[in-house]
């Protein structure tokens, strides 16, 4: 992904999927190779999740789609500790995101299929949602996000905002503080290229206006190679459409 109009917060006015320049990232020398993992560490010090200080609707919205654009026939926000553990879900997955004096960032990832997408993956037999979230988030940000200690995952679900659907899809959108987000994108980096096979070959922060137009869009496709991840496509352009553009994720 190239980067225009990159601001001090190392975030990106416009979205223009260079899959070349991801993929070349991944071809290192041996050299490089040893270089690269002595500075492997675990999660940045200054990366923690963030109290959620006010909600703008602390109860659950429920949205009711009757559309045949979106594979889902209802929609629900709300605080992620009104949802229960026990709650049935197929997938689960988390979106980072900041709060700056420039409005929110949010932290999404490029797929190696070419999705543009959240850090998440199926629900596994023993887990509940919130577990699922922590381990996903961990895998695919390289433990650059590695928030499945049990008071975490604890601390996560009482401070974040999740939206679900009938199609058994949730996502939690996770608020997160640390001195410079676009540092763990570096640290990112660094670490994929120690990947045979990655499943994410790239991470970036989405300033919210972007977010939006992202999703508010009339169909999921980027460029003629790039596309949004159908499963949270579905569950967030329904919400923001109905919803509007003013504040529809409820965050603080």
């Amino acid at each position: 992904m190239t980067n225009n109009n990159k601001d001090i917060y190392g975030h990106v006015s416009s979205i223009v999927i260079d899959r070349e320049e991801c993929k070349n990232r991944l071809s290192i020398s041996s050299n490089d190779d040893l270089e690269i993992e002595s500075s492997v560490s675990s999660t940045p010090d200054d990366c923690i999740i963030s109290p959620i200080k006010s909600i703008t609707n602390e109860n659950p919205v429920v949205i009711n789609l009757n559309s045949k654009k979106y594979s889902a026939k209802t929609i629900v926000r709300t605080l992620a500790s009104n949802v229960p553990l026990k709650k049935n879900f197929r997938r689960a997955g988390a979106i980072p995101y900041v709060s700056t004096p420039r409005g929110r960032f949010y932290c999404l990832a490029l797929h190696n299929s070419g999705d543009l997408s959240d850090f998440g993956g199926q629900v596994e037999m023993q887990e509940n949602y919130i577990m699922t979230v922590c381990r996903e988030l961990k895998e695919e940000s390289e433990d650059i996000f590695d928030f499945t200690s049990k008071s975490s995952m604890q601390f996560m679900r009482e401070n974040s905002i999740a939206i679900y659907d009938d199609k058994k899809n949730i996502i939690l959108f996770v608020k997160i503080e640390c001195e410079n987000f676009n540092k763990l994108t570096n640290e990112f980096n660094k670490r994929i290229v120690l990947e045979d096979e990655p499943e994410n070959i790239s991470m970036f922060w989405v300033p919210e206006h972007l977010f939006i137009t992202l999703y508010s869009q009339t169909n999921r496709y980027i460029d003629e190679e790039g596309r949004i991840y159908p499963k949270i496509y579905s569950t967030i352009s329904g919400m923001l459409k109905l919803l509007g553009n003013s504040d529809p994720l409820g965050l603080d």
